[in-house]
């Protein structure tokens, strides 16, 4: 074989490496099809495209603020993008337990409501892959009865680097995690408008004729037994609501206790740090409107009784006044003065009596 023949086969060798390696770039991704997780699905037809729809915002990972909000508008431009008219997106509810939602709803006349929750939202980069799980449920307001359950996960990798013999390709980091999440809004309206669709009233159930029907009454029986599961895992997660609410509102209580204002050595007027706790005092007690409070004003050890009793009364004054200015009723604080008899600290050293000279609270 002559030099010109071998230089010819190398280049076709070439061209064909290069065509195949550009053929890989430009594949159209497949389409990305159902939720991954579908828990629970209705079983007779539905009217999507007819019915009043109301979209809620999802909920969202601390560390990811504002992304289920987000998510709630990717569901509701999608449906409106497949014709999904009568739909409506409610992003203004902060109080997101299902009693309230299924309230605003019955009050709006939606037929069924759309919320969910953003599991887990993780940013790729050159490295490390994006990721987006997001779950979500809609619920037929009439009967309160979940129709779907259904959970989405999106994971894209960055795209490596790529040798192509006489160049090499720089790799792309994983695509933006903002970007998956339409991508699973794709998917929970593919489910939503292409599986079986849902009608809203209550099938009438036939008796069975033979006991050959068994199966089929087992069956039918399925569907009832998923909707029992979720119900019993909504009244759980409310539980588990109301126990953390209650676990908070302990907290906030013994931390309006418990927290202490201070004062300079022979003064009433507040330093800002004690301004500071005053406000936090105020709100509590503006969230809690039924409860009246006592505060003591107290001193050091050091000092005249009646001078330390005039002093203890000045704090517990300066503090009511403070908090009557932040919206605090008057008559619901009252005022008393211990002076240097009730000490938080019996020592009598400089670190003690910073802590003596205070004015704390007790609820009435």
């Amino acid at each position: 074989m002559n030099l010109s023949t071998k230089n010819m086969v190398c280049a076709v060798v070439v061209a064909f490496c290069l065509v195949g390696c550009v053929y890989d770039i430009v594949l159209v991704p497949p389409d990305s099809g159902l939720p991954e997780e579908i828990y629970a699905t209705p079983q007779l037809l539905n009217r999507y495209r007819i019915s009043n729809v109301g979209i809620f915002r999802f909920t969202e990972p601390p560390y990811a603020p504002g992304m289920g909000r987000t998510a709630a508008q990717d569901l509701y431009e999608e449906l409106l993008r497949n014709e999904v008219v009568n739909v409506t997106l409610e992003l203004d509810v902060s109080d997101m337990p299902m009693e309230n939602l299924i309230d605003i709803a019955r009050a709006k006349d939606y037929d069924v409501i759309i919320t969910g929750d953003l599991l887990y939202y993780f940013e790729g980069s050159l490295h490390l892959p994006s990721r987006v799980d997001e779950r979500m449920r809609v619920i037929h307001v009439a009967t309160n009865v979940t129709l779907w359950y259904a959970k989405a996960v999106e994971i894209e990798p960055p795209t490596r680097s790529t040798d192509y013999f006489i160049m090499e390709s720089p790799g792309e980091p994983a695509p933006a995690a903002r970007a998956l999440m339409k991508k699973n809004a794709e998917k929970f309206c593919k489910m939503l408008l292409n599986s079986p669709l849902q009608k809203f009233s209550a099938p009438a159930v036939a008796p069975a004729k033979h006991g050959g029907d068994a199966k089929r009454t087992a069956a039918a029986q399925q569907p009832r037994a998923a909707q029992k599961a979720l119900e019993e895992q909504r009244l759980r997660e409310e539980r588990l609501r109301e126990e953390a609410k209650a676990r908070r509102e302990r907290a906030e209580r013994e931390r309006f206790l418990n927290e202490h204002i201070h004062f300079e050595l022979d003064q009433s007027r507040l330093l800002p740090e004690a301004k500071v706790i005053l406000k936090r005092k105020a709100k509590w007690l503006t969230a809690h409107p039924r409860v009246s409070a006592i505060i003591a004003g107290h001193c050091d050890e050091r000092g005249t009784y009646e001078g330390n009793i005039a002093l203890g009364g000045r704090r517990a004054r300066s503090a009511k006044s403070y908090l009557v200015d932040l919206g605090i009723a008057h008559e619901r604080l009252t005022t008393v003065s211990y002076g240097a008899e009730m000490p938080l600290d019996a020592g009598h050293n400089e670190n003690a009596w910073a802590k003596n000279r205070r004015a704390q609270f007790v609820i009435e």
